[in-house]
C-alpha cells in the first residue's frame, strides 16, 4: 500500500508538467521512476498511468476571416441616407454606403469615436460632419491677483501630449501672461484605427470665455472604395474659441480601402480659431491642425485636404477691467496648439510676440501594394 500511495501522489504532481501523450512508471528500490513516452507502448516493467491525449477536447471553430473583420460581412444591406433623415449606425456591418445629396440645410454627422464598416462601396455626396471630440474648457473664476483656481470644466489633451493650460489673471497694473504654447502629437501615420479615446485636444479658457471644442475622430473602411463626390464635405473641424479662449485642436480622419479613395470634394481636419479679445481678457491662440489618413493601394485627391492650424483671435479690444487675463491656448492635435497673448502691466495692446501660433496637422497617404490593407488594420 505504501508504494501504491507513492505513485499516485507523484501522478497528480506529474500530470500537471508533463505535456507527452503516454507517462509510464515504475518503482525502483523505493523510488519511483517515471519516463514520457510520446508514442508506442511503455518499455517493460513500466505500467502506463495516463494518456494526456484522453484529456484533449474537440477543435475550436474557426474565427471570422480577417476580411470580415475588418470590412464587416454585408450582412445589415445597403445605407441611402440624406441630412435629415436616419444617421449611420457603427454597429452595423454594411454592403454600400450612400449618402445622398437634398434640399434641406441639415447635415448628416456620427459619433465621435466611431468606426464605419462597409464590404463595398461608400459616396458621400453631401457633408458629412464627425461630432466634437471633447469640450473645451468653461469659465473660471479667479481670487485675487493670481491663476486661476477652479473651473467648472478643464481643456482636455485628446491625442496631444498635454492639455492646453489656463492664461493668467491678474490686476490691472500688473502683467497678465497669455497661456503658453501646447505640443502636438507625433506619429500621426501610425493611427489607423480610432477611439473615444482619440480627439483633438479642446481650447482653454480666461476669465470669461469658453474653450473651442476638441474635434472628433471617425475611422473608414470600406472595402471596393470611397469617394467624396464633387460638392461633398466631410469634417472634423475642432470648434472656435470665445471671448479670449483657444480654439480646439483638429480632428482625425482615417479613410482605408482595398479599392481606390477617391476624393473629389473637400476633406477638413483644421483646427479652431482663437477666441476674440474682451475687456477682460486678450485674444486666444489657434487650435493645432489634425489628421487626414488615406490607406489604401490607389488614392486620387482632386479635391481639398485641409489640416490648417485655427488663427490667432481678432485683438480690437484692449482689456480695461481691473481684473484681466491673457488669453487662453489652443487644444492641440496633431499640429500644435498656439499661445494665447499677453496684457502687458502698462496700458497698451495684448501681444502674441512671446508665444508660437498653432501648427498645422499633418496628411497621409499609405499606398498598400497588393491590396492587402487588412494587416494595416487588424
Amino acid at each position: 500500500m505504501k508504494k501504491i500511495f507513492v505513485i499516485l501522489t507523484s501522478l497528480l504532481f506529474f500530470t500537471e508538467t508533463v505535456s507527452a501523450d503516454r507517462v509510464c512508471m515504475r518503482v525502483v528500490r523505493n523510488k519511483l521512476v517515471k519516463r514520457a513516452i510520446p508514442t508506442g507502448a511503455c518499455p517493460r516493467g513500466f505500467i502506463e498511468v495516463i494518456d494526456t491525449a484522453q484529456l484533449r477536447g474537440p477543435a475550436g471553430a474557426n474565427g471570422a476571416d480577417g476580411s470580415v473583420l475588418v470590412w464587416g460581412d454585408g450582412s445589415d444591406g445597403d445605407f441611402v441616407g440624406t441630412g435629415s433623415g436616419e444617421g449611420l449606425d457603427p454597429t452595423k456591418q454594411y454592403r454600400n454606403i450612400t449618402i445622398l445629396a437634398d434640399d434641406s440645410d441639415d447635415e448628416l454627422s456620427i459619433d465621435h469615436g466611431s468606426t464605419i464598416r462597409c464590404s463595398g462601396t461608400l459616396t458621400i455626396q453631401e457633408t458629412f460632419r464627425v461630432s466634437i471630440g471633447k469640450d473645451g474648457a468653461a469659465v473660471r473664476s479667479v481670487n485675487g491677483p493670481t491663476r486661476f483656481l477652479s473651473s467648472t470644466r478643464d481643456a482636455q489633451p485628446g491625442i496631444a501630449g498635454g492639455a492646453a493650460i489656463s492664461p493668467e489673471c491678474t490686476a490691472s497694473s500688473i502683467a497678465a501672461s497669455g497661456a503658453d504654447t501646447t505640443s502636438g502629437a507625433s506619429e500621426g501615420g501610425n493611427i489607423t484605427r480610432v477611439s473615444r479615446a482619440i480627439f483633438g485636444g479642446s481650447g482653454s479658457a480666461p476669465l470669461s470665455g469658453s474653450g473651442g471644442d476638441g474635434g472628433g475622430s471617425v475611422a473608414i473602411y470600406c472595402k471596393l472604395g470611397i469617394t467624396i463626390a464633387p460638392g461633398a464635405t466631410l469634417l472634423a473641424d475642432g470648434g472656435s474659441g470665445f471671448q479670449g479662449a483657444g480654439g480646439g485642436g483638429g480632428g482625425l480622419i482615417v479613410l482605408a480601402s482595398n479599392g481606390v479613395i477617391s476624393n473629389q470634394g473637400r476633406i477638413a481636419a483644421r483646427g479652431g480659431r482663437g477666441g476674440a479679445s474682451t475687456a477682460t481678457a486678450c485674444a486666444g491662440g489657434g487650435g493645432g491642425g489634425g489628421l487626414v489618413h488615406f490607406i489604401a493601394p490607389t488614392v486620387s485627391n482632386t479635391g481639398e485636404v485641409l489640416v490648417t492650424a485655427g488663427s490667432t483671435g481678432n485683438s480690437s479690444i484692449t482689456p480695461n477691467s481691473s481684473t484681466h487675463c491673457g488669453g487662453g491656448a489652443g487644444g492641440a492635435s496633431i499640429g500644435g496648439g498656439g499661445g494665447g497673448a499677453t496684457k502687458p502691466a502698462t496700458t497698451g495692446a495684448c501681444s502674441f510676440a512671446s508665444v508660437d501660433p498653432a501648427s498645422d496637422g499633418e496628411v497621409i497617404t499609405t499606398t498598400v501594394a497588393g491590396g492587402n490593407v487588412e494587416g494595416l488594420l487588424l
